[in-house]
């Protein structure tokens, strides 16, 4: 009910985000950039690139109102839920590249949790 509350306060019933799911992307690109300046996230990094592409041909066809790279990895990842909700079919090439994914968003919320924590930047040994 609250969340349905605050979808009308906000305007956003039909389309669009939640303040609050903004702030959020907001304070994962920051983070994402972050871990991408700092070399002791190699491993971030390689999977950051790895998912690159994927990321590229998405933006890609977004049109002229692009969404930077940590929001089109979440928007494609909802967007392949309502294709599995509506029960359409998912191509080879579109569950590998959401498999990609998956696995970098995965990796970047380990270290925005342990950023949370003020266990990220302080402490060595959280890689």
């Amino acid at each position: 009910e609250s969340l349905i509350d605050m979808m009308r306060r906000e305007g956003v019933e039909k389309n669009g985000h939640l303040q609050l799911n903004k702030n959020v992307i907001i304070q994962l690109d920051d983070l994402h950039r972050q871990l991408m300046a700092d070399p002791k996230f190699v491993d971030y990094q390689s999977a950051f690139y790895h998912t690159l592409p994927y990321i590229v041909e998405l933006r890609a066809r977004q049109g002229d109102d692009k969404l930077g790279e940590i929001e089109t990895c979440f928007a494609a990842l909802y967007g392949t839920l309502l294709m599995r909700l509506q029960g359409k079919e998912i191509l080879k090439e579109t569950s590998a590249a959401i498999s990609g994914i998956t696995r970098f968003l995965s990796l970047l919320a380990r270290y925005f949790k342990l950023d949370q924590e003020d266990k990220l930047f302080d402490n060595p040994d959280t890689k």
